[in-house]
C-alpha cells in the first residue's frame, strides 16, 4: 500500500514539517535521524512518497535533454546541507546523523534514481 495515497492532500505539509525538522538547529539528532532512515527505506519501497520529498523541478536542457533542479522544499538541498564540509564550522553534523545522511544518498544511488543523481552530479 501506498503512504502517499494514504496522506492524500495532507502529503506535502507532511513532506513540509519533516524538512523543517532536518533543517532545524534545535532539533534532537535522534529524530532527524528517524526521519532520514524512514526516507531511506522510502527510497526502495514508495517511489511516489519519495519523488514528493525529492521534489525535483524538470527544465529542458540544450539538444532534447532534460535537466533536473531542486525544489525549494527538497530533502536532497536539506541532506548536502547536512553533510557540507564548509557548513561543519558554523555547525557540527553529528556522526550518527552524518552516517544516516551518506545512507540516504547510497540508496538513491543503488535505486538509479536518475533524476536525484543527475542533481548530486551538478552539485
Amino acid at each position: 500500500m501506498s503512504v502517499y495515497a494514504c496522506l492524500g492532500s495532507d502529503a506535502a505539509a507532511i513532506r513540509d514539517a519533516f524538512l523543517a525538522r532536518l533543517q532545524s538547529k534545535t532539533e534532537d539528532m535522534r529524530i532527524k535521524v528517524m526521519i532520514l532512515e524512514f526516507l531511506t527505506v522510502a527510497v526502495e519501497t514508495q517511489p511516489g512518497l519519495i519523488e514528493l520529498f525529492l521534489n525535483l523541478e524538470v527544465k529542458d536542457g540544450n539538444e532534447g535533454s532534460k535537466e533536473f533542479l531542486v525544489g525549494e522544499w527538497s530533502c536532497l538541498h536539506v541532506v548536502l546541507d547536512l553533510i557540507n564540509s564548509k557548513q561543519q564550522g558554523k555547525y557540527w553534523c553529528p556522526p550518527l546523523l552524518h552516517r544516516a545522511a551518506l545512507a540516504f544518498l547510497l540508496a538513491l544511488w543503488q535505486d538509479r534514481r536518475d533524476s536525484a543523481i543527475s542533481v548530486l552530479r551538478t552539485k
